[in-house]
């Protein structure tokens, strides 16, 4: 398992990802034997995919260095943005089913309740109903002028004291 640092090649356990790479080119080696290693790309051989590198720095200054990607490789091409590679096989629906879904939702939200729930819920609806219309009847004005109203009923002893630095 291999890979060169930038644009140029990396190979995983099974997929490769290529950029071809210029001869003549400084890349470093980040993994494997030659880790940390700088080498410079003398040949590329497309057809049997190996690299034929010399070790520019380091213990193993000078050393040609052949990189095969033989066993590491995927052949074809590349498939990007294409999906799953197996199609799903759709689920068949039942007409059978489909009548017993419909039958059970024709069903009212009160089974399983007692009267009282249910005189409950009722009530609790009609008031919030109720409110609803008492707040459409009344206006923004009206609401301010009532509220002024109530403000100016109040007495002097809810007010506000004064606040200074001398009593």
């Amino acid at each position: 398992m291999f890979f060169l640092e930038g644009t140029l090649v990396k190979l995983d356990q099974a997929h490769v990802e290529t950029v071809i790479p210029n001869v003549g080119r400084e890349m470093k080696i980040v993994n494997g034997a030659y880790r940390g290693c700088n080498a410079k790309l003398e040949s590329l051989d497309q057809d049997n995919f190996c690299l034929n590198l010399r070790i520019s720095d380091g213990p193993m200054h000078g050393r040609s260095y052949i990189m095969s990607l033989e066993g590491e490789v995927i052949r074809g091409s590349l498939k990007l943005k294409k999906g799953d590679i197996f199609k799903k096989k759709k689920k068949k629906v039942d007409p059978k089913m489909i009548d017993l879904t419909i039958k059970k939702d024709d069903k009212t939200n009160t089974a399983g309740k007692t009267k009282a729930e249910i005189a409950f819920e009722k009530r609790r609806e009609q008031n919030i109903f109720e409110r609803m219309q008492k707040k459409a009847a009344v206006s923004h004005r009206e609401r301010v002028e009532e509220f002024n109203k109530q403000m100016s009923e109040l007495t002097e002893f809810n007010d506000i004291p004064k606040v200074s630095w001398t009593k």
